[in-house]
């Protein structure tokens, strides 16, 4: 599933950082995926972190708490 960035011109997305390089790869078969982090920034400056682990697990954190409702990270 891909969503177009023309729909969010006030989000940057960043790769933090990913074991397949540049993107996340799902196994539909073991349920598995590439572990990494994704940086979503707003134009107001609020920062969110999507951590995708080995397991499929998807997480979503504010690194430096300026999203209310998410934990920190």
């Amino acid at each position: 599933m891909r969503f177009p960035g023309t729909d969010y011109t006030d989000v940057e997305m960043a790769i933090a950082s990913f074991s397949s390089g540049t993107q996340i790869i799902f196994d539909p078969v073991r349920g598995m995926s590439t572990s990494g982090q994704i940086n979503l920034e707003s134009s107001t400056g609020r920062l969110l972190r999507v951590a995708v682990s080995l397991l499929g697990r998807v997480t979503i954190c504010s690194p430096d708490g300026s999203v209310q409702n998410y934990e920190a990270c």
